[in-house]
């Protein structure tokens, strides 16, 4: 199986989508996380770099991270995030995964 890459914000929807691809085996080569510039936390809970950090390693996947400045808006944000999938591309990392309990699966 291809391997894939979670988008982690550290709460209850990005680990159902965590729990779902262990249980079909699907190998998760890291946990990306997006993260305010100034506060060091997610953008959308407020959830700790610390504790994302923690998270990965108690669950023994690597994690990245990029870093958002307080003055982002779209155009920045689709830039930066345009870089990371290239950088994921180049690690043959061609799937994302995302959860979210409001879409239909």
């Amino acid at each position: 199986m291809e391997p894939v890459f979670l988008n982690w914000s550290g709460g209850k929807d990005c680990s159902l989508a965590l729990h779902r691809l262990k249980k079909k085996n699907i190998p998760i080569s890291f946990l990306f996380t997006t993260l305010s510039k100034e506060t060091n936390r997610v953008s959308m809970h407020g959830t700790p770099k610390e504790l994302i950090t923690r998270q990965a390693l108690s669950l023994g996947i690597h994690s990245r991270k990029m870093y958002l400045p307080s003055s982002s808006d779209l155009d920045l944000y689709n830039k930066l995030m345009y870089h990371e999938m290239q950088l994921m591309q180049a690690r043959g990392l061609n799937t994302a995964v995302f959860g979210d309990i409001f879409l239909k699966t």
